[in-house]
């Protein structure tokens, strides 16, 4: 399990750095999705070295269900600015926006997928 904490640290870290290069926050909501995936795989290849059926079964779902949520939200925010939710945080964090946005975004969001 700590080799799965550090995946989505590493992860949501990634995301937010993409966050700090494309000026919006909302792309977290894409990495939510796909962090579901990324979990259910490394649990699987770090796992026992006999494979069960039934937990491929579960990874495959939430490959197909992580990817249809990033996809839709995809499209849903192409070509729009910024979801006023995070302008929101933007102008009531202030200064603090980038330390706060960090911590409760993207890495409370890594934890409660992991």
């Amino acid at each position: 399990m700590v080799f799965v904490l550090f995946v989505i640290f590493a992860y949501m870290n990634f995301w937010f750095f993409l966050s700090l290069i494309f000026k919006r926050n909302d792309i977290a909501d894409i990495a939510w999705g796909l962090g579901f995936i990324l979990v259910a795989w490394s649990l699987l290849l770090r796992g026992q070295s006999t494979i069960n059926p039934a937990f491929v079964m579960i990874v495959i779902l939430t490959t197909l269900w992580g990817l249809r949520l990033a996809v839709h939200i995809y499209f849903l925010n192409k070509n729009k600015g910024e979801d006023y939710h995070y302008k929101a945080w933007r102008d009531e964090w202030g200064k603090w926006f980038y330390v706060r946005s960090y911590l409760q975004v993207f890495l409370l969001q890594g934890f409660l997928c992991s």
